[in-house]
Order: C-alpha cells, then sequence, then structure tokens
C-alpha cells in the first residue's frame, strides 16, 4: 500500500523489460488480483470540460475491495461533481450532472429502467443538500464519507438515513 509502481518494479532495472512486467504479475497474483493502482495523469481543468459535454456520463471504475485502499473515487466520485464541479467550479449545472450520473449513464450501458423516476421503474435515490454535498475522501483516507447527502434509497428501501448504512440492499433485476 503506498508504493509507486516504480518502486516495485525497480529491482527489475528498466520499468519497460520482462522482468518488470513479471514482477507486476507476480504481485498481481500473489494478491489475487486485489491491486488498486492511482494514476495522476489528468488535469482538473480537462475533467471539468467533460463533464461540460452534453454526451458526458458519471460514474466511477473504483474497485470495493474490503480489505484494501480503495481510491478516494469510490467513495466521493458522485459528491464531487455535484458539490466542486456543479456548484464550487460551475463546470456544469445541476440538472445535466444528474442526468449524466442516472438516465444517460444508464442509456449509455444499455440498461432500460434504471436512472429514471416513474412508474415502474426502480426506486433507486439519493437525497442530498446542493448547497453542502461535497466529497471528503483523499488518497490517505479514501473511506471518509461525503456530506450533504440524507438519504438513500435501493429498490425502494431505505439503505442511508443520516449518512449512516441501514441496510445492504441487493439492486433490482433489470
Amino acid at each position: 500500500m503506498g508504493t509507486s509502481f516504480a518502486a516495485l518494479v525497480a529491482p527489475a532495472g528498466d520499468p519497460h523489460s520482462p522482468a518488470a512486467f513479471d514482477l507486476a504479475f507476480d504481485l498481481l497474483a500473489e494478491a489475487g488480483l486485489a491491486v488498486s493502482l492511482v494514476s495522476f495523469n489528468n488535469v482538473e481543468e480537462n475533467v471539468a470540460r467533460f463533464l461540460a459535454q452534453p454526451y458526458c456520463t458519471v460514474g466511477s471504475d473504483a474497485l470495493i475491495n474490503p480489505d484494501g485502499h480503495p481510491h478516494p473515487r469510490l467513495y466521493g466520485t458522485f459528491p464531487r461533481v455535484l458539490g466542486h464541479f456543479v456548484r464550487q467550479l460551475g463546470a456544469l449545472d445541476l440538472p445535466s450532472a444528474v442526468t449524466a450520473m442516472t438516465g444517460r449513464a444508464a442509456a449509455a450501458l444499455g440498461v432500460d429502467g434504471i436512472g429514471r423516476v416513474e412508474v415502474g421503474a426502480p426506486a433507486d435515490l439519493v437525497l442530498f443538500d446542493p448547497e453542502t454535498v461535497i466529497d471528503r475522501s483523499t488518497y490517505t483516507d479514501p473511506r471518509l464519507l461525503p456530506v450533504g447527502v440524507e438519504r438513500v434509497w435501493v429498490a425502494g428501501r431505505p439503505v442511508v438515513t443520516g449518512g449512516v448504512l441501514e441496510a445492504t440492499v441487493q439492486p433490482a433485476e433489470v
């Protein structure tokens, strides 16, 4: 945890050598593929420009690993978009952000009935305060919960109230 890729493959000499790849694959095998990589390869201005596009969707590729050290986006993706990119930077408006996180994201994945509030659709809902919602997770403390998320319902059942997990619910059949 907290080791750079360069430091991991340093014993191989050339980081592009077959020996470096062997070291990386040995690490993956040893950990049962439960390895995360944090890559600092983008700048905030680019992210804001992407989010402002009408075809952009919002999601997270962060992996749930109960014993590991996740990327902060596991807990912070959606609150960061709502709080930082919408409220603080004004990169996009709130309705556009919510659409990018819900209906447009579901449509891009080909999932019918998800991401809309309508009769017969699964009641997956989040009640948040647009004036306070923000992520708090960091690279050193990635499991910090966001603020401003009041309630969450999955399949019509409450799962989070006041930031406290009430229950674990399986997603509705799609």
